[in-house]
């Protein structure tokens, strides 16, 4: 219960609120051995993470995405939806903090797995688009315009095929920029 009020919390901003009911739901998992209560467990555990990157504290929030990923990468598996998020999540604040190189491999990796998976609605496409367009934004940080562009505009074209998505107007900004530095 405690969990669902946080993310009730979380959704109306109510940040210092939805952080202490993540903080009390992880501590007390730590008494709790149950495969399902290990799992909500894990997500109060990213979802404080989350708080901590939104409210510009990303040494608090790097730990707790990193363990978050071990956790679902020992109970889920390297190619499930939520291992690739928690993955994508570390990747972003990896490239934020200026870790371009290990947020660049996660990204590829990312974008690897995800465009070989076989069974692909629009939704798996569009989580794609955008893993890819966060690549280019990794390589941007990196000042690797060339490698930013290449990103920025397969996304783009992606996007224009995809239904549920149009180019936004940030994938046409970034390849702007990085046409101008390349």
């Amino acid at each position: 219960a405690k969990f669902n009020l946080a993310v009730v919390y979380t959704n109306m901003q109510k940040t210092e609120a939805a952080e202490r009911l993540n903080e009390e739901v992880i501590a007390s998992g730590v008494r709790m051995v149950n495969e399902e209560l290990s799992s909500i467990i894990t997500n109060a555990k990213n979802n404080l993470a989350n708080i901590y990157f939104y409210t510009n504290r990303p040494a608090q929030a790097v730990p707790l995405y990193e363990q978050v990923l071990r956790e679902r990468m020992a109970s889920l598996g390297s190619t499930h939806g939520d291992t690739l998020s928690a993955r994508e999540n570390l990747a972003t604040i990896y490239a934020e903090l200026g870790r371009s190189t290990e947020a660049i491999s996660m990204f590829k990796q990312i974008v690897q797995i995800r465009t070989s998976a076989l069974c692909r609605s629009d939704k798996d496409v569009e989580r794609m688009l955008t893993t890819q367009y966060r690549l280019g934004l990794a390589y941007e940080h990196a000042q690797d315009f060339k490698n930013a562009l290449l990103q920025f505009s397969t996304a783009f074209e992606g996007m224009k095929k995809c239904p549920t998505m149009g180019e936004t107007h940030l994938t046409t900004d970034r390849k702007s920029v990085c046409r101008e530095r390349v």
